[in-house]
């Protein structure tokens, strides 16, 4: 079942921070973007629980809440879109430390 909670650490360095700015997010499908998703149904279909904003300065902790899902039997993922062709040579996203639990 689901833990209370999701920890990790992240980095994402990406068009929509034009490299040098923190706490951007992907403002609607215009930039690339990382979400955290869950699914309930075995990944039939997902829900976005959060969408991450940039972190250029380095590895940012983030905490997100599971008690809604307390019980369940959930998938977990990270989805790292694009959108398009254009401004993809940023770093783009890193994932490290990651904890589901109390």
């Amino acid at each position: 079942g689901a833990g209370d909670s999701l920890q990790f650490d992240y980095f994402l360095d990406t068009e929509a921070s034009f490299g040098t700015d923190d706490g951007i997010l992907c403002n609607s499908g215009l930039f690339d973007c990382l979400t955290v998703e869950i699914s309930t149904d075995s990944g039939a279909t997902w829900t976005r629980l959060e969408e991450l904003p940039t972190s250029v300065s380095g590895f940012t902790f983030k905490f997100i809440g599971l008690s809604f899902y307390s019980g369940l039997t959930v998938l977990i993922r990270f989805n790292f879109d694009t959108g398009d062709e254009q401004a993809n040579f940023w770093e783009g996203a890193y994932i490290d430390d990651i904890f589901v639990g109390p």
